[in-house]
């Protein structure tokens, strides 16, 4: 199976493979240091009810290579919402959220009140097209490896050109993500070795995530637990294993640099953050 990456980083363990999801940041942004500090969000029934509206779009092609072209229907996006919704909300506190024993999260979890849905009401799925990088010259152009055009994130350029592509926000489904944090796919640059591989990249914080599509395992979809971990990094949360504000590098964390089918817990700061805030 192809294995790639995204922005915010997480291992997606897939028997003796491991698929790395890495949250991107900003040039601009500024660790946050003080992320011990965020309070608890309250309890579950304390909470008031959170609804996120997300846009979602997928790339097509500008020159109509329809093989090319991403394919996701609103069905397949109104399932992983809902599925990703159940994620957030299962926890102590609230036992009977649907399909908590399905995804074994409620003992040492946190239920966080919020619900992540489509934005827009639409019956297909937007499209954007990517025009490809004109660079300066040859040189340039070999070290971006730029091929937006082509529905793929190689270089700098084009992640931003699909962070920034219309519509400017929300879920952007590409071809393939083979870049973030500046680290081209499967390279290391400090062990000069290969390193993990690129499924998603999200804005940390910010409006826009690109990811790809990923396969089922278990007739379970990758993407239930992608998605929520991307949105996440865009309001500003970080892997467990890097800031004080994770779940205590525990490997069931939403946020954990691992990320597989048991990956759904968060923590009372996780929700806070999550909620921007809100109680």
């Amino acid at each position: 199976m192809k294995l790639r990456n995204t922005c915010g980083l997480v291992l997606l363990f897939l028997g003796a493979a491991s698929l790395s999801l890495q949250g991107c940041v900003r040039l601009n942004f500024e660790t946050r240091d003080d992320c011990i500090r965020l309070p608890e969000a309250p309890a579950f029934e304390q909470q008031t009810e959170l609804k996120y509206q997300i846009k979602v779009s997928r790339f097509e092609h500008s020159a109509g290579e329809i093989e090319k072209n991403v394919e996701i229907d609103p069905d397949e996006v109104d399932g992983i919402f809902g599925h990703a919704t159940n994620i957030l909300r299962c926890g102590e506190g609230n036992e009977d959220a649907a399909e908590c024993s399905e995804v074994d999260d409620v003992q040492g979890d946190f239920a966080c009140k919020v619900t992540l849905e489509r934005k827009g009401a639409e019956l297909t799925i937007p499209t954007f097209t990517l025009p490809s990088q004109t660079l300066d010259n040859a040189v340039e152009a070999a070290e971006a490896l730029s091929c937006a055009g082509d529905g793929e994130i190689c270089s700098e350029l084009d992640l931003h050109a699909v962070w920034n592509a219309d519509p400017s926000e929300g879920i952007k489904v590409v071809r393939n993500v083979k870049w973030c944090e500046g680290v081209r796919e499967g390279y290391d640059p400090v062990t000069e070795t290969l390193g993990p591989t690129w499924v998603g990249c999200g804005q940390l914080p910010g409006r826009s995530m690109a990811v790809e599509r990923l396969p089922w395992i278990n007739d379970e979809s990758l993407e239930v637990f992608l998605w929520p971990h991307e949105f996440a990094h865009t309001k500003g949360l970080h892997h467990t294993a890097k800031h004080a504000c994770g779940l205590n590098d525990d490997p069931n964390g939403l946020m954990s640099a691992g990320l597989s089918l048991t990956n759904t817990k968060l923590n009372g700061q996780e929700c806070f953050g999550l909620r921007g805030g809100q109680p």
